[in-house]
């Protein structure tokens, strides 16, 4: 038994320790469960003119591949943009800081943001935040 087992109990409760099965449980090892990864979205950091860094938080819950990008664009929900993380695809159980530096923004604009992953489960997105890049100011 290893850390991220589920285990199924007669009852049909389910549980992820082996040390709270009911007495009359039978155990099935279910080593690759492909579960919805968690998804958080995290303050931009670093903006000037024309670059920010995205920040996020993702757990894949799973084993099997975890693809996570960051999704952008100037409206809100309208997304025409994304860049995949260097790091990715994540696997396992730990929470796992994620950023990614944009180049090449327009200066003066708002953008909307939100970090995503998607695995054989589901499609999860985090929550949209926004950050506004620096206006250029000539001498």
């Amino acid at each position: 038994m290893t850390l991220g087992d589920i285990f199924h109990n007669l009852d049909g409760t389910v549980t992820t320790s082996p040390f709270t099965l009911g007495a009359y449980s039978s155990v099935v090892l279910i080593h690759d469960a492909v579960v919805s990864p968690t998804v958080t979205t995290v303050t931009a950091s670093s903006a000037t003119e024309t670059t920010t860094t995205l920040n996020g938080i993702v757990t894949p819950h799973t084993l099997a591949s975890t693809v996570v990008r960051f999704i952008y664009g100037t409206a809100k929900n309208n997304y025409t943009d994304s860049v995949t993380m260097d790091r990715s695809p994540l696997t396992g159980w730990k929470a796992t800081k994620i950023s990614k530096t944009l180049t090449g923004l327009t200066p003066g604009r708002i953008y909307y943001f939100r970090a995503v992953a998607s695995n054989a489960s589901d499609y999860v997105r985090g929550n949209e935040l926004t950050f506004t890049t620096g206006v250029l100011v000539h001498d």
